[in-house]
């Protein structure tokens, strides 16, 4: 029988999982607005940006609007990021750290259709309060919502 992982040691993965996708979209998001502004604006505009007039940079820029790709593109790679770990491995890096691994029923990593039906599901038991997650702290209960819908589950690595 699996040691299904505590509600603290999933949290805290799920710190670590936040701080280095949030640093991905950092550099994905700064690659993306550099480009725009070479592109929109032409490379005068570009190669002046550390020369401001009034030695303030930030008011003498021009305020680029992202324009439709950037929202799916942000989509894409917060999806992609944990779709690959958990396919790949079933374990993010900070699952990893915390020594904890996503499995399916049968201790396999799970399948696509799992994986796909987890993660939005997983952001909605963050959205309502943290309820989905809050669950586990009742004696006997080893799911959280996302768990039980995709049917996989959360376990201790030894």
């Amino acid at each position: 029988m699996p040691t299904f992982a505590p509600l603290h040691r999933r949290l805290f993965a799920l710190i670590y999982d936040v701080m280095l996708l949030a640093a991905v979209l950092f550099c994905v998001a700064g690659a993306y607005f550099t480009l725009l502004l070479v592109i929109q604006a032409g490379g005068e505009q570009a190669s002046s940006l550390g020369a401001a007039q009034t030695g303030d940079v930030l008011k003498e820029l021009e305020v680029i609007q992202p324009g439709w790709p950037f929202y799916p593109l942000m989509s894409a790679i917060y999806l992609g990021f944990f779709l690959y770990f958990w396919r790949l491995s079933g374990q993010t890096l900070g699952m990893r750290a915390w020594k904890i691994r996503l499995q399916d029923e049968s201790g396999a990593t799970p399948g696509w259709w799992q994986l796909v039906l987890r993660l939005p599901a997983a952001l909605l038991s963050l959205a309502c309060a943290g309820l989905g997650y809050w669950v586990l702290l009742w004696p006997g209960v080893n799911h959280c919502w996302h768990d039980r819908l995709s049917r996989t589950r959360v376990v201790m690595v030894s």
